[in-house]
């Protein structure tokens, strides 16, 4: 998953600036992001994905990935609303580890698949804004080659 080589860029900012995890809402009250939401989110998501239906306690999981939607409600307005201000690398992780949930949450994994590749994709993203990665034509070009062998084998 392209949000998990994103997530250090996450983790650095909130190393160096643990502060960013704090905003104001429009209604002055002071609000702290958990600085583990998206390793959280990810980790639920490997064990998800890696498991048949019949492995997983649908109810246990069903309770973790409430509990990980409701703690995004919050930074995700803030963020819409302009209240909370992050580097374009660290949105860009944050909201893919934000859609990657979204994506879980929706437990029919296949009318989700589109979140899933919005969450790919804004992963890609913060790395491109971390310049990490250069994405351009080569970029998709070799990324489609992968693919195909990946399908083909």
């Amino acid at each position: 998953m392209a949000i998990e080589w994103a997530l250090p860029i996450w983790e650095k900012l909130v190393a160096k600036y643990p502060k960013k995890l704090r905003y104001w809402s429009f209604l002055f009250t002071h609000h702290k992001v958990k600085a583990d939401l998206p390793q959280r989110t990810l980790n639920l998501a490997k064990t998800i994905l890696s498991q048949t239906t019949t492995d997983i306690n649908i109810g246990a999981t069903q309770a973790q990935l409430d509990e990980l939607y409701t703690e995004y409600m919050e930074p995700i307005i803030a963020l819409q609303d302009d209240d909370w201000d992050l580097p374009d690398a660290a949105l860009w992780a944050f909201y893919g580890s934000y859609n990657l949930c979204r994506a879980l949450k929706q437990g029919d994994y296949y009318a989700g698949e589109s979140l899933f590749y919005v969450s790919r994709n804004q992963g890609l993203s913060a790395l491109d804004s971390a310049g990490l990665i250069e994405i351009n034509t080569a970029f998709f070009e070799r990324y489609k080659k992968a693919l195909a062998q990946l399908i083909n084998n």
